[in-house]
């Protein structure tokens, strides 16, 4: 999704995180640190937050590793990654709206 390469089922963490992004470029913080996550997750953080240009590095070890963020002279908003919406199936006399994240 419009150049980060997640699975289906992580579409809302990748929404909630560029809008964590969008919250911090609007403050008046230079620095943030996130809370601790696993390295398929911090991943998707590192290449979400390189499209806003914000620096970023992982400090802590095992399972307290974090990102930390720094705004740079280069850091700015671009258009929002958009949540992909529910699939139809159109069976001519029926249709059928498949939402990809529901898994039930």
């Amino acid at each position: 999704m419009q150049g980060i390469d997640y699975k289906e089922k992580d579409e809302e963490f990748v929404l909630r995180y560029e809008e964590l992004l969008v919250e911090f470029f609007e403050s008046d913080d230079d620095e943030l640190s996130l809370e601790p996550m696993n390295s398929y997750y911090r991943r998707l953080v590192h290449n979400l937050a390189k499209r806003y240009q914000y620096k970023t590095h992982s400090e802590g070890e095992g399972d307290q590793r974090h990102i930390v963020l720094t705004k740079t002279p280069k850091t700015k908003l671009v258009d929002r990654i958009q949540k992909k919406p529910p699939i139809i199936w159109d069976f001519g006399d029926r249709e059928y709206f498949i939402d990809p994240l529901n898994k039930g």
